[in-house]
Formats: C-alpha cells, sequence, structure tokens
C-alpha cells in the first residue's frame, strides 16, 4: 500500500496515534510519536533525534532538523529498510515554537518540488522509451520509472486539521 500523501490525518476518536497503527501504513518508515503534552524544543528535537535516528552530528536546532528532515534518505541507510521518516503527533503542539511549523511547512514544500521534478524527468524518459516503439520500461534498458515517494509524511489527529492548516498555512504550505 502506498500512501499519496504527506500530511495524514486519522480519525482517533477510536484509536488513537500508536506504532501498531503507523507501521501497517508505513512499512518501510522509521517512525517519531510526538506526545501531545511535549512541552520544549528540546523534548521535540530529542524525540525526533531518538526515534528517526538522526546522525550523531545533529545539533539539536531547527537549522539542524530542516538538514536531517530534507536528506533523510541519505543517513536513512543506517536504518536496513528505513527510506521514510514520519512524525506522528498524538496532539497538537500548542508549547512548541512556531518555528517548528517553518521547518515542517518548508521540507514539506521542498519534497513536492523535488517529487514535481522527479516526475517531469520520468515523464520525458517515458515519451523517449515510447518514442523508440517500446512498451515497457524495464531494468533491462538501464532505465528504472519508479514511483514517487515522500520521505517525510506529518501526521496528526483529525480533530486538529483546521489548527494544523492554519499553522501551515501562516508558513506558505497549502494542503490539496
Amino acid at each position: 500500500m502506498s500512501l499519496k500523501t504527506d500530511v495524514l490525518f486519522l480519525d482517533t476518536t477510536r484509536t488513537p496515534v500508536t506504532l501498531s497503527v503507523l507501521q501497517p501504513l508505513f512499512p518501510t518508515a522509521r517512525i517519531a510519536i510526538v506526545p501531545a503534552n511535549i512541552s520544549s524544543k528540546e523534548d521535540l528535537l530529542g524525540t525526533l533525534a531518538k526515534e528517526l535516528e538522526f546522525p550523531s552530528y545533529f545539533g539539536r536546532n531547527w537549522d539542524a532538523l530542516v538538514d536531517c528532515l530534507r536528506d533523510y534518505y541519505s543517513y536513512s541507510t543506517q536504518t536496513p529498510g528505513a527510506d521514510q521518516a514520519v512524525i506522528a503527533h498524538t496532539g497538537f503542539p500548542e508549547n512548541i515554537s512556531g518555528t517548528y511549523w517553518g521547518v515542517l511547512a518548508d521540507c514539506l514544500t521542498e519534497q513536492r518540488r523535488n517529487l514535481n521534478s522527479q516526475a517531469e524527468v520520468q515523464a520525458v524518459a517515458v515519451q523517449a522509451v515510447a518514442g523508440q516503439g517500446r512498451k515497457q520500461v524495464t531494468h533491462g534498458n538501464g532505465l528504472l520509472i519508479t514511483e514517487p515517494k515522500f520521505n517525510l509524511v506529518c501526521v496528526f489527529p483529525n480533530k486538529y486539521r483546521a489548527k494544523v492548516e492554519d499553522k501551515l498555512c501562516e508558513n506558505n504550505f497549502i494542503l490539496p
């Protein structure tokens, strides 16, 4: 199952946001559960660093978080099979700096931009192969066409959807 979203809202009225709920949705991901009562930047960054297995040089500041989230695919090889970072919030992080929303918005925006570029390159490659009379794109042709995949996914309880959308919109990220 491939989810085609980078921001996911879950109905938590009956089922809370837990690893057992998320792992079937994201079987190849490292998942960080951000508790609803997280109250400081230090606690948030510590949780993300531990659960997403950030590299030892992670600086525990907003710029370092941006770097780690943007480059997750490059060091996620430290965790065999992990190719996604999922940040799952059990509530709305009221006490966390607005900078956090800017970080998420920036990383999600860049990710979408990169995926759009990747899709354009693949469309040109498919057209080139089709123009050569081939009906399939295969590994044997030296060309691998893959479905774009979000490396960063943010999960929130659905009851906070409006607040999350407002915070992300304030930082120029628009949900589809």
